[in-house]
């Protein structure tokens, strides 16, 4: 890892504390009545797996081994729309804010999820019929 990873990784409490964090956060979106059913059907250790791997390389530790898919591919058959994509967020911050991340973390990885807001939302392959 590099001593930037290093640091930011620590604010999560290491690997270890990211991976318990992650495996937290999933946890509760299975629970959630509005969008646990996104997640149920996958193993939630594949999903912390990937999620981790996406935080930590976001926090500059490439030295992870878990293959990350398209955005695009893993997401478009889900149909994700604003309101599921805003409720995930929301259980995120709430767990972050629970667990004391310091903000400047917390926020690194809230605004790169932000910024992929647009490839993980549905997108029609085809238009509807124009009107006549």
């Amino acid at each position: 890892m590099s001593a930037f990873a290093d640091e930011a990784l620590k604010d999560f409490g290491g690997l270890e504390g990211l991976q318990n964090l992650v495996l937290e956060f999933y946890q509760q979106l299975n629970r959630d009545l509005m969008i646990g059913f996104l997640f149920r059907p996958f193993p939630i250790e594949k999903l912390v797996d990937g999620q981790v791997e996406y935080v930590r390389r976001l926090f500059g530790d490439h030295s992870g081994t878990y293959p990350l898919r398209s955005l695009k591919e893993v997401h478009q058959a889900l149909r994700i729309n604003a309101g599921q994509f805003d409720r995930r967020q929301k259980i995120l911050v709430d767990l972050l804010r629970t667990r004391k991340i310091p903000e400047a973390a917390s926020n690194r990885w809230l605004q790169a999820d932000h910024r992929l807001k647009a490839a993980i939302l549905y997108q029609n392959a085809t238009k509807p019929p124009a009107a006549t």
